[in-house]
């Protein structure tokens, strides 16, 4: 199946698609949207926050890139509940000391289930950066190869 580039013609039918194919150099799939800390959670959420920053940062750093919230490493797609802030409000607090600013899209691809808050697959693409590089909170430069 042909992937289109625009995002917002994309249906759940694409997200399974792009799952089965696997991460790659323009594509990073994220299980979830935020932190959550638990007892047996290794990860601060500065640092998680810092890894999200790199995952951006490095897509605009290079050619660009999308990030599908919803979708575990492996291929699950599991969704993420639809909050009652907007996504760009999050990801707009979420980079907000990245500089320059990002050029993202966003858009929702709902799952067919019944849950309750609905689930989706947030979709973000990261256009490539216009003034490079992109530097993170901790003016730290990334650039995306292969998967990482």
């Amino acid at each position: 199946m042909q992937v289109s580039s625009n995002i917002e013609s994309w249906k759940i039918d694409t997200v399974k698609t792009l799952s089965q194919r696997g991460e790659g150099n323009r594509l990073e799939f994220k299980g979830i949207l935020k932190h959550e800390a638990t007892d047996d959670s290794t990860t601060s959420q500065s640092e998680w926050r810092h890894k999200l920053e790199t995952e951006f940062t490095s897509f605009a750093n290079a050619e660009g890139g999308t990030i599908l919230f919803g979708i575990t490493d492996s291929g699950n797609i599991t969704g993420v509940p639809v909050p009652e802030e907007r996504f760009n409000g999050f990801l707009n607090n979420l980079l907000s000391d990245v500089n320059p600013q990002l050029d993202l899209h966003t858009t929702e691809i709902p799952l067919p289930t019944d849950d309750e808050p609905p689930r989706v697959v947030l979709v973000v693409k990261v256009n490539e950066a216009d003034t490079k590089p992109v530097q993170t909170s901790r003016a730290s430069y990334y650039i995306r190869i292969n998967e990482s």
